[in-house]
């Protein structure tokens, strides 16, 4: 079960990567739209399901302070988004040592084992 976990997030983790890597200029803009989107379907949706209770008015309420942020950042958008390119571009360019990292620091926990358990010195 563990290994099938394992392999499941790593897959949805390089997914996730090579969906940032695509969109890098573009995702926090993408990102900001898209929590109004919820923000305003979350408050209509509970309109519809249940106009009397506490959902809708927090949907409300979400749809508004998400509007507000947007106005307050959304000129700042430009310099976050030019430090995620950057920071992106850094993990294009050295993914190989992702995988170079994982084998030595496998390698030096067995080797840690092996002197600790076998009383090698």
């Amino acid at each position: 079960m563990a290994y099938t976990c394992g392999a499941f997030a790593v897959i949805v983790s390089g997914c996730a990567l090579a969906f940032m890597m695509a969109m890098s200029r573009r995702l926090v803009y993408v990102a900001l739209v898209l929590s109004i989107g919820v923000s305003f379907a979350w408050g209509t949706i509970g309109i519809g399901i249940s106009p009397k209770s506490f959902v809708p008015i927090t949907g409300i309420i979400a749809l508004m302070l998400t509007v507000g942020y947007m106005f307050v950042v959304w000129d700042r958008i430009p310099f976050a988004s030019a430090n995620l390119t950057t920071a992106l571009t850094g993990v294009r360019e050295n993914l190989g040592l992702i995988g170079d990292w994982g084998e030595l620091e496998g390698g030096r926990e067995c080797a840690v084992v092996h002197f600790l358990l076998l009383d090698v010195s």
